[in-house]
């Protein structure tokens, strides 16, 4: 809930700014979340983004804290889907 959390309040915003207009839609974000709890974009999926939005998502991401990736006493990491509405 954290990481949802997270991503709601610092990266919506920066594709907030991209559809400013009353269009609606809605976007996938995919992060591959490593075993040490660090994230990376992989890609947002039913958006055409440009260059500077994804550079824009990644700048926030690696000020993202770490996750701690345990579950029941194990190190897990892998692929996290996160839906965004705008």
């Amino acid at each position: 809930m954290a990481l949802y959390k997270w991503v709601e309040s610092n990266m919506y915003p920066i594709l907030a700014q991209k559809h400013k207009s009353d269009a609606k839609g809605s976007a996938v974000m995919v992060l591959d979340i490593a075993i040490d709890g660090s994230a990376k974009l992989s890609e947002v999926k039913n958006l055409k983004a440009s260059s500077e939005t994804l550079n824009k998502l990644r700048e926030k991401l690696s000020k993202m804290p770490k996750w701690e990736t345990k579950i029941q006493g194990y190190d897990v990491a892998g692929i996290v889907f996160i839906p965004v509405n705008f």
